[in-house]
């Protein structure tokens, strides 16, 4: 492991520990009333301070409230009642000589007590006990009082408590019992709320255990616990930090129960230890599933459950849920607890005074308040306070009071659920099932202990035995089961193989299939009403935290499943005709049949079902019907696919739930780590797919300013950091209407949907049309893959015209642009309007609009419902429109009228043209847009109106006007990257081969010539042994100290393993980054004309005590699990004798370790946390004894970063002044992938002088916002992204900068990520103006970006041949190509270019004499 040297020192001080802020008068006032806001209730919250060496200052001391003279001294003396109670008891004899324990002996501190009051326990872990300064001898003297309290004693412990008590209650008499006078958080007032609650009760071994900060908690008398026999602690809200717990369990050994829904489970410190339980659960008012939370439950029904009837400590930490809880809960006669560590988040004057006089009543004492100071220090109020409260009877006695045993008694038993656990195997797989058996004990079944079924051909004794060996308390059954194919099949045209997977298409396959489509579950339903299905490979990696039954029966559920995937279409032939055909001829109304993508399965490797979904009749035909078809045995139809359709077809779609947190593994399909619960309102559609789209994971949209707030449905959770695990919820539909051709138009465009659009991305049709015929209906279905559902507009004929449009008035026919003018037409314009789009918007998420005739023309690249969902957007077009004048007559009057009458603040409505509309033949809206209380009001101001029937007002004339109204233009997004056509009308084509920019073969002058250069591509390409591939690429020079190299490459995740030099043959290991070294000496052979080869790179990386392959940089301390460093730039420092290397790296954060699994990373598996800092201290020495360190770089995040590229003052290659000023490049863009090619993103510049980098003085870091104006990050402009100037757009997430001297310019390289080409960038400053000039076309095949994806351009100064006189110049470029969706690329035949950079020389002529200016 590569050691980290320590960063300045908290205490650091003098004119270089910070720099001085320009601050306006207005600023000044507001840090100074901050300031005074929290150090007044600083003050007052103070809970340790020094005192004086007598013994009833060591009680009242341990306050955050400083008593007054006179309440800190017992008699007239001075002497404390505590003192004299100590001194009455050795004049009494009670505490000479004693030996034998009493409840309170607890509260002894012992003799490894020091002055100082810090003891190390037998853990190692440090504690602080407050307590009194003096003598050590009179100290023990005091603790050997404590520790015999007599009844009487704790009468003067709650003597002083009732004192306190009285204070309040005169303060309240004062102010008439008035509550609602009670400002809580007043600066200027006299009191703030907390310090009505004053901890007055005295614990003379209150001590502080977990970590420093927010997670530790303050507790009283630790050492009872470890004296009984058996001691219980609740903790609910664990988060991720579980420093308290695992101390108190290493002084202790009690039973701790964790409790969070809304993480995956407890920190890797605290995995395998047995005292701890993890519950994936709530604590809330009721038991049951909440709007918030699908597993929640009270306190007592818990303690039922687990068989608990007094718990020692309850820590609660439910960011405000508390209130509601306890208000539930304290009506009870007692409280099963002894004490309660609470943190008390602010909500109502009322319940806080409520709360704690119910505590008081319950015999709870305030032994410590504190105060959780992160939002004072961010200058906001201090609304969260942690108390710790005693009941000391209950606590020190450890007997449950008969009143909170007869409460948890009287509870209802909880529920049992007959469920069973099945798995199919054979002897061939005995390890694997071996293994899945084991990981499914440890992380779920050793709580819940359900029978495990397993279905086997040829077990024997043997195997059995083996088996229940490795499981000895789990309950198995062993079935065998016999196969045979059915004997209405014709086995001759049974193939041996079928074309769909050949390598799991066997005739035994097929047996399986069809044994686990019906017959498994059939046989179990006999027996059990639940059903868990799992494959002899299925892994549970970590503790589920939860009962599965006992989920999906709370919540209504009927069917579980972890993932959804797309079958082979060779797997499923004819098997989606067959079901529709079988729909219609049953005339069956299917619950999301419809919906559901053709060849798409639940992934049932992992499944749980309710028996009665497959012992129902309807499922039982059905199945009969696809058995009698033959295609299980002829094609392979899958019991997936069967299932999944059944499942469609029978279940209501609320009845589906996807286990997205459950820790899950089957290879090579599936890894997913544990997360929270999903949101109960999460439906089917909204997390069905099998892709992850990342975006925007606050679910924020700026409609919420227009009433329209959460248009955008992001939907957190899935796997681990996404927005929502899967696609957006889509549907594309059409309208037919009357004219002659329709439905042949309608074939043109399901063919080119089938063609560009379907193959790629599968959503369903939508067609709404009158009088459909069976059989036209059957020529619809089968002329696509796509699903079909059909709406009939046929009522439409015969419905009258709304009640306030004069019929008379209403012309037969409107002679205005292009159809649409029959009544006819204008009922279903006004149908479609309202109804029927609500009726879809009720179903999916975006509705796509495509007319009959209009065609795709060329492959749509990108899911267009992702592309709107993950950049934030509500409305999708193609183009706009001007409409005949004489089809919106008096439109745009209606809506200034509707403007005025309703004060509407109008999005765009002022610079919408007269006429103007969004072409409706190809528009993408979401559906709570049209769900919306203003379209619906806006619509039917309109409908009412009549413009509707009286002129001709169609649907995207009210959707035109509705957007201007309602909609910011920054949710609007162009599709201007589609190929479509709609004759005569539209045509926009952007083949690839239009797409790509004319390259230059002249710049400034000067010839441009771009040649690839194999020879520097095979510097980094794949060796045989180790070094396998990897992305970055930046090279920088390093300090002169170093003597391994003259030039560092920064390389990002790295493949490590064998090749045999054509292709990669395994992959053993990949790591977060690696080094690579060039050689020293002028170095590199350009001048003398030397070619590097293979040999001359030198490789790094680290190793640990195992042996296995490390990054050489890694995350610190504080940074989450799964957070990596990428260095994506970096320079060399060296003057004054110092020398240090400087990077910047992305923080990311792993999505889940399919690393791990795989041996290969997916490379969309991760979310920009933010920037580091990483600081080499000693580059002399070898890189595996570098010492470095890593700090976050203040005020970045996955949207706006500072790694792209760092440049130095001047151009140096070096930083050789301490005023030396260094620049980056940053991104700020919408997306979180370190992606930022949209076309909001843009690169942005910063400075800060080297001085203030080392010393890490961020607030002294400038950012250009506008030409020649540099704002400190601090200041307001600085601090909004939007303000900051653009360098180029759209953004490199990765690019260097260089400065050349022979073209007096700055150079920089892009990658177009739309045409795949390289960019070359040019200015004379770095602040620009910076100009583009196209130079070369990635070649073929990476130029497909369909599936490749090229990145990281990146300049190499130093192996350019030197500029000659009358030569030209020459400059070298590197850039990477990746495969995103299918890592299996990686190991194909002569694919060793991909994830490997490849380079370019550029070739720059000698320019005309004069003409050289940028």
């Amino acid at each position: 492991m590569v050691p980290r040297a320590g960063g300045r020192s908290l205490g650091s001080s003098g004119p270089e520990a910070g720099g001085g802020l320009l601050l306006s008068r207005r600023a000044i006032q507001i840090y100074a009333f901050l300031f005074i806001n929290t150090l007044i209730f600083v003050m007052r919250s103070q809970w340790i301070v020094s005192m004086p060496s007598s013994l009833d200052t060591s009680v009242s001391s341990r306050h955050d409230a400083t008593p007054s003279k006179s309440d800190r001294n017992g008699g007239p003396e001075g002497m404390g009642e505590l003192q004299m109670a100590f001194e009455r008891a050795q004049r009494e004899g009670t505490i000479s000589g004693s030996k034998g324990r009493t409840p309170h002996d607890s509260l002894r501190r012992g003799k490894e007590s020091s002055t100082n009051s810090r003891k190390l326990d037998k853990d190692g872990a440090t504690s602080v006990v407050v307590g009194h300064e003096g003598q050590l001898g009179q100290q023990q003297q005091y603790h050997d009082a404590f520790s015999h309290f007599l009844p009487k004693d704790q009468e003067v412990l709650e003597s002083i408590y009732a004192r306190g008590r009285a204070r309040i209650q005169k303060e309240l008499q004062r102010r008439h019992n008035n509550l609602s006078s009670i400002e809580p958080f007043n600066p200027w007032g006299p009191v703030y709320i907390w310090d009505w609650f004053s901890p007055d009760y005295n614990c003379p071994t209150m001590e502080r255990i977990g970590r420093v900060g927010d997670g530790g908690k303050w507790i009283c008398g630790v050492d009872v616990l470890k004296e009984r026999e058996k001691c219980v602690v609740y903790s609910y809200g664990v988060n991720k930090d579980l420093s308290f717990e695992l101390e108190l369990i290493g002084r202790t050994g009690c039973e701790v129960h964790g409790f969070d829904p809304t993480v995956g489970g407890v920190p890797p410190d605290c995995k395998g230890n047995e005292h701890i339980t993890f519950h994936k659960q709530a604590l809330g008012p009721v038991s049951g599933p909440s709007d918030v939370f699908m597993m929640m439950e009270t306190l007592l029904d818990t303690m039922k459950r687990q068989g608990h009837t007094f718990l020692d400590v309850l820590k609660v930490d439910i960011e405000g849920s508390e209130w509601d809880t306890f208000k539930a809960m304290l009506p009870e006669k007692a409280l099963p607890f002894g004490q309660l560590l609470i943190e008390l988040h602010f909500r109502d004057v009322v319940e806080v005074f409520e709360f704690f006089e119910n505590m008081d009543t319950h015999g709870f004492r305030i032994f410590m308040r504190e105060t959780n100071h992160n939002p004072c220090a961010a200058g906001k109020l201090p609304i969260a306070v942690e108390f710790s409260l005693i009941n000391p009877q209950a606590y020190f006695g450890g007997v449950p009071q008969p009143a909170a045993v007869q409460a948890i008694a009287a509870r209802p038993n909880p529920l049992t659920y007959n469920g069973v656990v099945y798995v199919l195997s054979h002897k061939g797989n005995l390890g694997r099932l071996s293994t899945m058996l084991s990981t499914f004990e440890k992380n779920f079944n050793r709580h819940y202990h359900y029978p495990v079924v397993i279905f086997h051909e040829d077990f024997g004794p043997a195997e059995k035995k083996l088996l229940k060996g490795s499981v000895k308390e789990m309950r198995l059954q062993f079935r065998q089961v016999g196969f045979s194919v059915p004997a209405w099949l014709d086995k001759a045209k049974i193939p041996e193989r079928t074309p769909c997977s050949p390598h799991s298409s066997t005739v035994g396959y097929r047996h399986m299939n069809r044994f686990l489509a019906f017959y498994a579950a059939e046989e179990l339903s006999k027996e059990y009403e639940w059903q868990w299905r799992l494959d002899d490979d299925s892994l549970i990696t970590e503790e589920v935290g939860y009962d599965v039954f006992r989920l999906m029966a709370e919540n209504g559920k009927k069917y579980g499943f972890t993932n959804i995937v797309q079958d082979d279409a060779k797997c499923v032939l004819g098997l989606w005709n067959a079901t529709r055909e079988y729909v219609d001829r049953e005339g069956l109304e299917p619950t999301f049949f419809t919906r559901w993508t053709e060849g798409a399965v639940f992934y049932n490797n992992f499944e749980v079902s309710h028996r009665s979904i497959w012992t129902s009749a309807a499922y039982r035909k059905f199945f009969d019907y696809i058995d009698k078809l033959g295609g299980i045995y002829y094609h392979r139809w899958g019991d997936a696919p069967i299932r999944s359709i059944g499942v469609s077809l029978f279940v209501n779609e609320s009845e589906v739930h996807q286990f997205t947190d459950v820790a899950y593994t089957h290879l090579p399909f599936i890894s997913r780590n544990a997360s929270g619960l999903p949101s109960p309102g999460q439906t089917l559609f909204s997390r069905a797919g099998g892709s992850n789209h990342h975006g925007d994971c606050n679910g924020n949209s700026t409609l919420a300013g227009h009433g329209l707030g959460g248009v955008v449905g992001h939907v957190h959770g899935g796997n681990n950091g996404t927005c929502y695990s899967g696609r957006p919820s889509g549907v594309v539909y059409t309208v037919l209407n009357d004219e002659p051709g329709q439905l042949e138009k309608l074939l043109m465009t399901l063919k080119s949907l089938d063609l560009f659009f379907t193959d790629h991305f599968h959503y369903p049709v939508a067609i709404f049309a009158a009088d459909l015929s069976f059989e036209r209906r059957t020529t619809i279905r089968k002329a696509t893959r796509s699903v079909v559902e059909f709406h009939d507009l046929s009522f439409l004929a015969s419905q009258p015209l709304p009640g306030w449009v004069v019929e008379a008035s209403v012309p037969a026919f409107v002679d205005c642009g292009f159809g649409d003018d029959s009544i006819g037409d204008r009922k279903r314009n006004r149908y479609m309007a309202s109804t029927g789009v609500r009726k879809l918007a009720a179903q999916y998420d975006y509705l796509w609009r495509l007319a009959p005739g209009a065609v795709l023309t060329e492959n749509v690249t990108s899911d267009p419902f992702a592309t709107l969902a993950s950049g934030g957007k509500s409305f999708g077009y193609l183009m706009t429109v001007t409409d005949d004048s004489k089809c919106v007559v008096g439109l745009q009057e209606a809506t200034k009228e509707y403007v005025q009458r309703e004060e509407v603040t109008p999005t765009f409505l002022d610079v919408l043209p007269p006429g103007a509309v969004f072409y409706d033949g190809f528009a993408i809206a979401h559906g709570s847009f049209w769900r919306s209380p203003e379209y619906q009001s806006y619509f039917q101001f309109l409908d009412e109106e009549g413009g509707i029937f009286y002129h001709r007002w169609t649907e995207a004339n009210i959707l035109t006007q509705a957007l201007a109204l309602f909609m910011p233009t920054e949710e609007i997004h162009r599709f201007s990257d589609v190929g479509f056509e709609h004759a005569p009308f539209v045509k926009q084509s952007t083949n690839r081969a239009v797409l790509k920019k004319q390259l230059d073969s002249v710049w400034k002058d000067r010839s441009i010539a771009a040649t690839p250069a194999p020879e520097l591509s095979a510097l980094l390409a794949p060796r045989r042994f180790g070094f396998l591939g990897s992305d970055v690429a930046t090279s920088f020079r390093l300090p002169s100290v170093a003597g391994y190299g003259a030039y560092m490459w920064l390389l990002g995740d790295t493949f490590l393993g064998t090749s045999d030099g054509s292709r990669r043959e395994g992959m053993h290991s990949t790591i977060s980054n690696a080094l690579a070294f060039l050689p020293s000496g002028a170095d590199l052979g350009v001048e003398s004309g030397e070619l590097l080869s293979p040999s001359d790179v030198t490789f790094f990386w680290g190793y640990d005590d195992q042996g296995l392959p490390t990054a050489p940089f890694e995350r610190t301390a504080g940074q989450e699990s799964g957070t990596v460093l990428w260095p994506v730039s970096g320079v060399s420092v060296e003057y004054g004798g110092m020398a240090k290397i400087v990077l910047f790296a992305q923080r990311v954060r792993k999505t889940h370790e399919l690393a791990k699994f795989l041996g290969v990373a997916d490379a969309m598996n991760f979310e920009v946390e933010g920037t580091s800092i990483i600081i080499v201290e000693n580059p002399a020495a070898t890189p595996s004894r570098w010492k470095y360190r890593v700090s976050d770089l203040p005020g970045t995040d996955a949207s706006h970063n500072w790694f792209s590229a760092v440049a130095v003052e001047g151009g140096k290659e070096v930083v050789d002044r301490e005023e030396d000023v260094v620049y980056m490049v940053g991104n700020v863009g919408t997306r979180g992938l370190g992606v930022y090619d949209d076309e909001a993103s843009k690169n942005v510049l910063a400075r800060i002088s080297i001085k203030e980098l080392l010393e890490e003085e961020w607030g002294r870091m400038e950012v250009l916002v506008e030409d020649g104006v540099w704002a400190r990050t601090t200041e307001a402009e600085a601090t909004r992204p939007e303000r900051r100037k653009t360098i180029f757009s759209p953004a490199n997430a990765e690019t260097t900068l260089q400065y050349n001297m022979e073209l007096r310019a700055w150079v920089t390289l892009a990658v177009d990520g739309v045409t795949a080409q390289l960019v070359l960038w040019t200015a004379r400053e770095l602040t620009g103006p910076w100009m583009s000039t196209v130079i070369h076309n990635i070649p073929a095949p990476f130029d497909d970006l369909t599936v490749y994806k090229c990145y990281a351009g990146k300049g190499h100064p130093e192996l350019a041949e030197p500029a000659e006189p009358g030569q030209g110049v020459e400059l070298v470029f590197s850039y990477v190509c990746n495969s995103p969706s299918d890592s299996s690329l990686l190991f194909e035949e002569g694919m060793g270019e991909l994830y490997a950079p490849q380079f370019v020389r550029v070739r720059l002529g000698v320019a005309e004499k004069g003409r050289d200016a940028i």
